[in-house]
């Protein structure tokens, strides 16, 4: 009983900390330049180099390793599996989808898991587009179980997409929800209540208003009294802005080399 770290590293999928192997992509995958330039990472899953920001959307450390190690792991994500409540996640920057897809994993993972359910933000429709199609260049070396899950996403309006997926020991259901288009108006509308935020849009300098109090404030509406928020960023003003929207937030220690913090934020008692 309990919880298997990942569930990819059973499938045939990546296991975190392995050493990168060749990666040979194919014509289609080398020449898809709209979404930006593909990127092997230290654990040799694939990011992209974003062509106006210039940023990866995941870390050199390695794009499952961060997805796995910040959001899943040292949010406490997985114990809380084990009780086997129903939880929500808040998915700020779907992106390639590594943070969905790793909490999915440890859901399917653990033999106890209740109702899941995820919300993913985005606002790239080319982005979300390429990944339900199931040939996205950065799942080039994807198990085949994961492009399964990405593919059976259904377009149910011109900006929202959502599956749903039954946990193969508890019955349990995982509902995902991508929600396409600028998330400060996006997040008006959200009924949900969420246990877990993963903040992951692109950098403080890149995109600003996602890392602001009057963001904060707004997922701060949106969140149980005891939610964890994680996100990759320590800078001050990310801080600060967390801070003035209500949040108490700490640095803590990365198991990566390539960074040295990572933040945890929650609110007061």
């Amino acid at each position: 009983m309990g919880c298997v770290a990942n569930i990819f590293t059973v499938e045939g999928g990546f296991k975190l900390g392995a050493e990168p192997a060749v990666r040979i992509l194919s014509e289609k995958h080398k020449d898809n330049r709209s979404l930006g330039e593909l990127v092997e990472t230290a654990d040799g899953s694939m990011t992209i180099r974003h062509p106006e920001h210039l940023e990866t959307y995941h870390s050199s450390a390695g794009a499952e390793t961060e997805a796995f190690e910040l959001y899943v792991s040292s949010s406490g994500f997985l114990e809380r599996l084990t009780s086997g409540m129903q939880l929500a996640v808040l998915d700020v920057g779907l992106g390639l989808s590594y943070n969905a897809m790793a909490t999915i994993d440890a859901w399917l993972g653990c033999s106890e898991s209740g109702d899941l359910n995820i919300v993913s933000l985005e606002w790239s429709r080319d982005l979300v587009s390429a990944l339900v199609a199931g040939d996205a260049p950065w799942t080039v070396n994807w198990s085949a179980l994961r492009k399964n899950i990405v593919m059976r996403l259904t377009e149910s309006s011109s900006q929202k997409f959502f599956g749903e997926f039954v946990h193969p020991v508890t019955e349990a259901v995982c509902r995902w929800t991508i929600l396409v288009g600028d998330a400060r108006e996006t997040v008006v509308g959200l009924q949900s209540k969420f246990n877990y935020v993963w903040q992951d849009p692109f950098s403080p300098d890149k995109n600003p208003d996602m890392w602001n109090a009057l963001w904060f404030s707004a997922v701060k509406r949106l969140v149980e009294a005891d939610a964890v928020l994680m996100s990759y960023s320590v800078a001050r003003r990310v801080r600060d802005a967390l801070t003035e929207a209500g949040w108490q937030c700490e640095r803590f220690k990365t198991p990566v080399k390539q960074k040295k913090q990572w933040l945890r934020a929650q609110l007061p008692n």
